[in-house]
């Protein structure tokens, strides 16, 4: 792919107002990019050109080479030193088409009067609607103030303002579901079990698998200690993704299944779409055990995947197994019982594949 030159993307403009649309992405980890990606294949779709704006650095990083170095060419890509209103007007005076801005969160008090004098539509998605705090009386007040600042933002900005559900949530209005577009096949999930099992020498057990952003709210410890009651040939597992505080919290986190000999995989890094869903899709199981409240990303591709997921700890989680039912259970964050729902799951059939979806999500938001 050519790379531009900082100053070259600084200065890409949306000059043609009537084919140009603007995503304003200034937070380029995790899974941010991946939304700015959706939303830039909906541009093209439509016939249009779309204008990223984002941070200095997000051009050279690892996500935006996952997500978006395969459109990168068909689209107008600005690195900003500055993110603020007025430099985001800047770019795109003149532009007809909504002002899309997938991390919406960081824009309720960001955009004001001067937004809404210029007459540009603002679409924001705020991904965190509710308090995250494990105080419920805290969890409440913060859900309400977050409430209010929409309120203020709508009033002081005009901007349209959607919120991010789960894959699970039925459409309403303003509330959008967590987009879900799963890749790869079952033939490539099927050479990746092959793979696995001659790294473990032949394991012919249950792969339990812990995916995505790897940080300290996904208990990766606590998964390791429930599964420290199988024997090393029942049940193997499989850690898919970027340790976000760094590999040494991953092998702290590990250390005791390894030393009890358990058949473990480690896949680091940032991982191209097809290579997660392939992992997804390749697991026996899915274990999301989250501290912190909000949609699950993977929960919705393993869903589509048919692949049976175990969630613990977070309210939202739960919440999202009801809707499930049968593809899904929730157990609060203690290993024991953690463990009791794997050794159930692991008698289960494997699930029929379920087709979810983003076009909804694409649709709203771009107009």
């Amino acid at each position: 792919m050519e790379r531009w030159k900082r100053d070259e993307r600084r200065d890409a403009r949306a000059a043609d107002g009537h084919n140009t649309q603007v995503i304003v992405a200034q937070g380029f980890g995790g899974h941010r990019l991946m939304y700015a990606r959706l939303l830039a294949e909906g541009i093209l779709e439509r016939g249009r050109v779309p204008l990223i704006l984002t941070s200095v650095g997000a051009c050279d990083s690892e996500e935006f080479n996952t997500h978006l170095s395969r459109i990168a060419q068909d689209c107008q890509i600005c690195e900003l030193p500055s993110i603020t209103e007025r430099t985001i007007m800047e770019q795109v005076a003149g532009t007809i088409h909504p002002v899309v801005f997938p991390e919406g969160d960081a824009w309720l008090r960001g955009l004001g009067g001067a937004w809404r004098r210029s007459g540009i539509q603002a679409r924001l998605l705020v991904m965190r609607s509710k308090g995250q705090s494990s105080s419920a009386v805290v969890r409440h007040s913060q859900t309400a103030l977050k409430a209010l600042r929409r309120t203020r933002a709508r009033l002081q900005s005009g901007a349209s303002i959607y919120l991010l559900g789960s894959f699970a949530e039925r459409p309403r209005r303003r509330i959008l579901s967590d987009p879900v577009v799963l890749s790869g096949s079952e033939a490539q999930a099927d050479l990746l079990r092959g793979e696995w099992a001659k790294r473990a020498r032949g394991f012919n057990g249950t792969w339990v698998g812990v995916v995505g952003a790897l940080d300290r709210r996904k208990n990766l410890a606590l998964v390791c200690e429930a599964l420290s009651r199988f024997a090393p040939e029942e049940v193997g597992l499989v850690v898919a993704g970027k340790a976000v505080e760094g590999e040494p919290e991953i092998e702290t986190s590990i250390a005791s299944m390894r030393a009890a000999g358990g058949p473990i995989i480690r896949i680091a890094g940032v991982l191209p779409d097809i290579e997660m869903d392939n992992v997804i899709r390749a697991v026996d199981l899915v274990v999301l055990a989250h501290s912190n409240e909000g949609p699950s990303g993977i929960f919705g591709k393993a869903v589509s995947a048919g692949t049976y997921v175990i969630a613990a700890g977070a309210k939202s989680l739960k919440r999202d197994v009801a809707k499930v039912r049968e593809g899904a259970q929730w157990t609060p964050l203690d290993p024991v019982l953690l463990g009791d729902a794997i050794e159930e799951a692991r008698a289960r059939h494997r699930l029929k594949p379920v087709s979810l979806g983003s076009q909804r999500f694409i649709d709203e938001l771009l107009g």
